[in-house]
């Protein structure tokens, strides 16, 4: 494996964070949660108060005002654990961003700190113009 020089010592301690709170928290659940093709909400106010959702939102909003890498370790977390329903990019990294540049002020004071404390659980529909027409009278 080549050495990587994109994580300083503040991602590897947040790394173990992270990798701890999936082993204790996630994993011991997982197969049971497959089994059901449900992850419970519990799950999400978990991961939000152990800070693994919005970490690229600005405190303000309840995130961690942190840069993608830490997404990248979340992401790599859950790989390296085989994790999955747990879709904390979809939330963190694609739909708050949306919200937090085209939101108004009050969507992004009513969503995003939700959002970062996994109370509020968002997602996003995209299509193209002619994929519409097909359903528009």
């Amino acid at each position: 494996m080549f050495a990587r020089k994109l994580f300083d010592s503040e991602h590897e301690r947040w790394r173990g964070e992270v990798a701890a709170f999936l082993q204790s928290e996630i994993a011991p659940h997982h197969d049971a949660w497959v089994a059901a093709r449900r992850t419970p909400r519990a799950a999400w106010a978990k991961a939000g108060a152990a800070g693994l959702l919005g970490r690229g939102l600005p405190t303000e909003f309840g995130g961690a005002g942190r840069d993608f890498r830490d997404s990248a370790i979340i992401i790599e977390e859950l790989a390296r654990h085989r994790i999955h329903g747990l879709f904390t990019c979809l939330q963190s990294d694609i739909v708050a961003p949306f919200v937090q540049r085209l939101g108004s002020e009050a969507q992004k004071q009513k969503l995003l700190p939700g959002m970062a404390q996994g109370e509020v659980l968002a997602a996003l529909a995209l299509t193209e113009p002619q994929g519409a027409a097909r359903f528009l009278p």
